[in-house]
């Protein structure tokens, strides 16, 4: 299964070929910038937590530090998908709407994991419910972005 979107293809018999709902699922969840987020979080946590009495590096706290995490993986998630997008349908004119419904929903899955996790940037605002329902929005963004149809 390869990691990028696939349009929806006609096939025989009517059925039709592309990504179902588990491969969007497998597809959506930034697994790369995801693992990149976590090590980076644990290692400043050890480093500049709270337990460290509000040590500062390079002029920044630890939130400061997880928010500056937060928003690089979240811009290299982005710049990930495109450079996949662009390497692997050059010249295809589909890759456009391919790549940004794949961009659109892996970002909106990147922060709401963000929070699910815990990240120190929303440790002020995090409640188990809303870390649930932002999970299950994840799974409605995820039945609703659809690959675009062949063709039509």
């Amino acid at each position: 299964m390869t990691r990028l979107l696939e349009p929806i293809e006609p096939g025989l018999a009517g059925k039709t070929r592309g990504d179902g709902f588990l491969s969007r699922l497998a597809k959506f969840i930034p697994s790369e910038t995801g693992t990149l987020f976590t090590i980076c979080n644990a290692t400043l946590s050890d480093n500049l937590g709270p337990e460290t009495s509000g040590k500062l590096f390079l002029g920044l706290n630890y939130w400061s530090w997880s928010l500056v995490v937060l928003l690089a993986c979240f811009l290299g998630n982005i710049l990930l998908l495109s450079r996949m997008y662009d390497k692997e349908y050059k010249g295809v004119e589909i890759k456009r709407l391919l790549k940004a419904r794949h961009i659109f929903a892996s970002s909106c899955g990147f922060v709401i994991w963000a929070y699910a996790i815990k990240s120190p940037v929303f440790s002020d605002y995090y409640k188990e419910f809303f870390s649930l329902l932002l999970i299950g929005l994840f799974l409605i963004i995820v039945d609703r972005v659809k690959p675009p149809k062949l063709g039509g």
